[in-house]
Order: C-alpha cells, then sequence, then structure tokens
C-alpha cells in the first residue's frame, strides 16, 4: 500500500512539473489571437469593402484595419502568470476579458472568428484606431 501511495506521489509530482514548465509565453498568445483575429478583420473588410469601387482603395482600408487590430492586440494583452498555466486577458473599454488559456505548450481560444464579427458589429471601429494611434 505504500509503495501504491509513493508511487502516486511521483507521478502527481512528475505531471506537476510538466504543467510548471511548459506553460506557453506571451508570444504564443499573441500569435493565436493575432491569426484569429486578422481573419475576422479581412472578412469583414471584404465584406464592407464591396462598396467601394477602388481596389487600391479597398486594399489600403483593409491595411489599416489589419494593422489596428495588430497595435491594440500588442498593447491590450496581458497574460497572468499561474503555477500550472497563464491566462491572456485583453483590457477593452476598462474591463478584463479573458481571451486564452494555455498550458502544455499550447494555447486554447475562447472565442472564434463568429465571436469577433459580433463585436466589430457592436464596437465603433474609429474609436479604436484613435486610440492606437
Amino acid at each position: 500500500m505504500k509503495k501504491v501511495l509513493l508511487i502516486l506521489a511521483v507521478v502527481i509530482l512528475v505531471v506537476m512539473g510538466v504543467l510548471a514548465m511548459t506553460k506557453p509565453d506571451r508570444t504564443a498568445h499573441y500569435d493565436a489571437l493575432k491569426e484569429v483575429v486578422l481573419k475576422a478583420v479581412e472578412a469583414k473588410m471584404d465584406q464592407v469593402g464591396k462598396a467601394v469601387p477602388y481596389e487600391s482603395l479597398r486594399t489600403k482600408g483593409t491595411y489599416m484595419a489589419l494593422s489596428a487590430a495588430d497595435e491594440y492586440l500588442k498593447k491590450n494583452l496581458l497574460v497572468y502568470e499561474k503555477t500550472f498555466y497563464n491566462k491572456g486577458v485583453l483590457v477593452y473599454e476598462g474591463y478584463h476579458v479573458l481571451v486564452s488559456v494555455g498550458v502544455m505548450g499550447h494555447v486554447f481560444l475562447t472565442f472564434d472568428e463568429k465571436d469577433i464579427d459580433k463585436l466589430m458589429d457592436r464596437i465603433d471601429i474609429l474609436k479604436i484606431g484613435r486610440d492606437v494611434i
């Protein structure tokens, strides 16, 4: 019985050590968020851009929107380190919104492109652009 408890304790310690050592860093959270956010912004700009008659103007608008989204992520992403995991939080209008959880070298997002699209419909993109610049 004592051997079983000893083996169980060693296994638990090893698992705890692996969890503590394999937490992703801030860059992993940023990259995972950036990929999803930029896809959503590109899709939204494609949808909105159909009303713009000139291709060069559409391209510049898309570039500006992608740049604003990227800068917003850089400026407002916080990663809180916990013992066995970490969590990514975006600061939005004074609120801390959980957007990702990192464990064992992986980043799991708490939203998808549809959620970002709904958010973009509700927020004032021009206000965010002014805040970033």
